[in-house]
């Protein structure tokens, strides 16, 4: 509760010409400067400009992985909201309209546009796509994707012996064979690993985007593992030579 007090504390001075009650934080200058919006009016001091149905507001968003927070307020009507939620996931950051980059769209970002126009006796603003119907979307491409693997994986036997009856009668003929297997199979899978072992951001969407994330190590996992399985197939179906 301090902490909430605080806050509104500090919307309350800069709504204030930088005064709360009888303390002076800043003066009305240094206020109306950390409000002015430099070119191309994205981010003044710290704070974000934007317009929303014709009204000039200034706010500002932020997150970690399980929390996001959304403060608006509008300095002509000096009335302002601030919103903190525990929830936070890169999904989301597409789920409400955005502010100065595509992925500041967060819930709670909405949420404080549609308080305060209801504080200001305003029409609700316009809504995104909205988390749930993000998410209706993702799971229904992650269980498209997984049942696809599945009938691949089921498949395997009944290529295998059809690849049997055929035969592979030249090296040249094994060769393309293996290398397109090694393609489908293993790239992607090795990019992982890489960006896995590498790349920073690949970590820092594991926290925000724990469930994506899995899924694809794990998916990457069960494709290299298809592939070693398919190589060794083939290499029995050389082996084996054409049938007479």
């Amino acid at each position: 509760m301090p902490t909430l007090l605080r806050r509104c504390a500090c919307r309350i001075a800069q709504m204030n010409h930088g005064k709360y009650r009888d303390a002076r934080i800043l003066s009305p200058e240094g206020i109306e400067l950390t409000h002015t919006a430099p070119p191309p009016h994205t981010y003044a001091m710290g704070w974000e400009s934007s317009q929303m149905d014709g009204y000039d507001l200034i706010n500002h968003d932020g997150g970690t992985p399980n929390f996001q927070s959304s403060v608006f307020f509008d300095p002509d009507e000096r009335i302002g909201v601030f919103i903190a939620a525990n929830v936070m996931c890169a999904l989301d950051a597409f789920s409400s309209p955005h502010g100065a980059t595509v992925l500041d769209g967060s819930t709670v970002r909405g949420m404080a546009q549609h308080v305060l126009n209801l504080a200001a006796n305003r029409p609700p603003p316009k809504q995104g796509v909205g988390i749930r119907n993000l998410y209706i979307l993702f799971d229904t491409v992650i269980v498209a994707l997984t049942v696809l693997l599945i009938f691949s994986l089921r498949r395997i036997s009944r290529r295998y012996q059809h690849l049997k009856q055929q035969g592979i009668s030249t090296r040249s003929d094994w060769i393309w064979r293996i290398t397109w297997i090694s393609v489908l199979h293993f790239a992607w899978p090795l990019l992982v690993v890489y960006l896995l072992l590498n790349v920073l951001l690949w970590k820092v969407l594991r926290m925000f985007q724990p469930d994506l994330i899995y899924w694809v190590e794990i998916i990457a996992v069960i494709v290299f593992a298809k592939g070693l399985l398919e190589l060794f197939l083939t290499w029995r179906v050389f082996r084996q030579g054409k049938p007479k």
